[in-house]
This record gives C-alpha cells, sequence and structure tokens, in this order.
C-alpha cells in the first residue's frame, strides 16, 4: 500500500482525452515574451505555425503529453509530437526526433515542476522508437538554463532562437 502523497504535492500523469482544451491554454504560456515587449494576442494560437503544436492531438504516433496537477489544478504540461519535413516546427530537426514544449504555471515556476515534467516526458518516450529529442528556445529564455541543465545541447541557431536536442539513451 501506498502513502498517501502531502495536500500540495505535485503528481504527474498522462493528458486524459478530454483534456486536450489544456493544451492551448498551455502552448500560450509556454510562448516566450521578450523583456520590453507586450504579451501576445491569445489569437496568435491559431496562426498555423502555432496552432500544428496541438491541433488534432492524438493523431500521431508519438503525440505524447505528461501532466502536473497539484490539489486538483493542472499546473504544468510537457508534451511533444513529430512533424514533417514539408511542414516543420521551430525546433525541428527530423522526422523522427518529436519536438517538445514545456509550460508551467507562473506562480509555480522555480520548484522543479519544468524538470519533473522533462524527467517524466523524457521516460515515456524512452519507451518508443524515438532516438532524440528537440525544443526550440528563445536565446533570452530562462527556460534555456533548464534544458541545458536536462542536458539539452544547442543544435541550431535561428535569428533570436536556439533549436536545442538531447539524445536518448537506446533501448537494450
Amino acid at each position: 500500500m501506498s502513502k498517501p502523497l502531502p495536500p500540495n504535492a505535485v503528481r504527474f500523469r498522462s493528458l486524459a482525452e478530454n483534456e486536450t482544451h489544456v493544451l492551448r491554454k498551455m502552448l500560450y504560456i509556454a510562448l516566450f515574451v521578450r523583456p520590453g515587449e507586450p504579451p501576445f494576442p491569445a489569437t496568435i494560437l491559431d496562426k498555423p505555425e502555432l496552432a500544428k503544436y496541438i491541433s488534432d492531438w492524438n493523431s500521431r504516433p508519438l503525440d505524447i503529453a505528461v501532466v502536473a496537477e497539484r490539489n486538483g489544478t493542472i499546473v504544468g504540461l510537457a508534451w511533444g509530437r513529430t512533424f514533417s519535413t514539408d511542414n516543420p516546427s521551430y525546433g525541428f530537426i527530423s522526422e523522427d526526433i518529436p519536438e517538445i514544449t514545456v509550460a508551467v504555471l507562473a506562480n509555480y515556476r522555480n520548484q522543479g515542476i519544468g524538470w519533473s515534467l522533462l524527467q517524466q516526458l523524457e521516460e515515456a518516450y524512452k519507451q518508443t522508437e524515438a532516438t532524440a529529442l528537440s525544443l526550440s528556445v528563445d536565446q533570452l529564455s530562462p527556460a534555456k538554463r533548464l534544458y541545458s541543465r536536462f542536458g539539452f545541447s544547442i543544435y541550431e541557431e535561428a535569428a533570436t532562437a536556439y533549436t536545442m536536442r538531447k539524445l536518448l539513451p537506446r533501448k537494450t
């Protein structure tokens, strides 16, 4: 019998099929606004280059999402999916490498939730044929430090962003 979690503990689980609306909210939170710039309008998520990160969720074999939940409230989400050469994403490396996105509500940052989400998502991808993970991060984003500490390295530089990659250990 397992011990009950403390009331303020974070629980990690897969995104449920009826929770796909959370992807939109978290994609907006994941967008980095450079210092001195105004926040993006919510409609930015309707642009095809962003909508493709969440549209038709669970329609691709490597669509994986992990939820961080505290006291019944979703406080973070990490997800990944693959993209095609014909319709690449910002952090696209190849069709067989999922690009991941991580979002944590502002009041819950710097508490280890992002790190734990990365761990959970990486473990899920280790059970697949994926050999690496990629992501795109603004060069000024504080999240870049988290990704570097977690083992992502700069793969490519494009304008004001980095594409970062982490190789996954081969299954034995």
